[in-house]
């Protein structure tokens, strides 16, 4: 592995701890709106925004582009929007952010988005999306889909769950995972080109799901694959940190609020964690003595540093547990971080 230049890596601490400073105490240049209510606009070039409307000035001035930080608070929500993505409308009363970039930052918000009308019998939609399917999982299965409760957020529940692969008591279902996995969604899209291509697409993939069991087998055998060794990680570490560190313990289960909203999968004695994979780890030594540690795992994201995470733990079945501060690390890319403090490990 090539090392950073040190000058790099001091420009991205420096930057970090600036960042996460300002994260802490809002400056003076960050403007913090209320919004009663939210919509997604019509698709315009390829685009859709999605609308926060009734605006009001809780704190600060609006600047266009040149806040620090634009924060958005509403209907039990508080999204930190990079300015550059916030306009507000002609009327100054309502503000708008691209989709995709919602996305990005709050995944969850599709929920209170997008319902099973926001595709009808006369839409021309040509392509499996993450929420199609989810719309269409939830009226194939309607039975078992839950709204969102004190613990879990909306989903299906007690239908192909993950207890049912583990011998648990999980009662999340392993198709709520269908909407992030793009295998899976490019095997319904291969499907549906080869036989369903005169029918709604809609209608088509909730008949699929409905009564094409042998299909179905085939995308949860898929899905499974995909986040067993994760769902095992977790297992695990939790399991590995409480032994060690003793006191109250809190395991998330999947589906949870805290666990899909928040990125948070376990709290001990008051302090949050986020789990992740572990590949490997190595410890770097720099020509003046410091040193960093990089870490080959997968699915890290660089957003977890806006979150309200104590920790970044890594981890394998039946190996060590190494410990991070959420904070002063790069993350190069969604397997590959540098941390710059040193981990408890055990």
């Amino acid at each position: 592995m090539k090392d950073y230049n040190m000058r790099d890596i001091i420009r991205k601490i420096l930057k970090e701890e600036f960042y996460n400073s300002s994260k802490m105490n809002y400056g003076d240049d960050s403007v913090t709106f209320e919004f009663k209510d939210m919509s997604v606009g019509k698709p315009f070039n390829g685009k859709r925004n999605v609308f926060f409307n009734k605006l009001r000035i809780l704190n600060g001035s609006y600047l266009a582009g040149e806040n620090s930080q634009v924060i958005l608070k509403g209907n039990g929500l508080e999204l930190e929007i990079p300015p550059e993505y916030f306009r507000l409308t002609k009327r100054k009363d309502s503000g708008f952010v691209d989709l995709n970039i919602i996305r990005k930052i709050k995944p969850s918000i599709v929920d209170s988005l997008f319902d099973d009308t926001s595709y009808s019998d006369n839409t021309s939609n040509d392509k499996v999306t993450s929420t199609l399917i989810r719309s269409a999982l939830k009226i194939a299965f309607k039975p078992f889909w839950k709204e969102r409760d004190t613990i879990f957020s909306p989903g299906l529940r007690d239908i192909h769950t993950i207890g049912e692969k583990t011998g648990g008591d999980e009662t999340w279902s392993i198709m709520n995972f269908f909407d992030t996995k793009k295998e899976v969604q490019a095997k319904i899209q291969q499907k549906w080109e080869k036989e369903g291509k005169e029918d709604n697409l809609f209608q088509w993939l909730i008949k699929t799901f409905k009564e094409d069991e042998t299909f179905l087998r085939e995308l949860i055998e898929m899905q499974w694959r995909s986040i067993q060794n994760g769902y095992e990680t977790e297992l695990y570490v939790s399991k590995k940190l409480s032994d060690n560190i003793g006191g109250n313990t809190e395991f998330f289960p999947p589906g949870s609020i805290m666990d899909r909203y928040n990125s948070i999968d376990m709290v001990i004695n008051g302090e949050s964690y986020q789990v992740k994979p572990l590949s490997y780890v190595k410890e770097v030594i720099q020509q003046d003595g410091k040193k960093y540690y990089y870490v080959n795992t997968y699915g890290m994201r660089e957003d977890y540093k806006r979150k309200d995470i104590d920790y970044i733990v890594y981890g394998s079945k039946g190996g060590k547990v190494y410990v991070f501060p959420n904070k002063k690390y790069y993350v190069k890319n969604r397997g590959e971080v540098l941390h710059f403090e040193e981990p408890k490990i055990y």
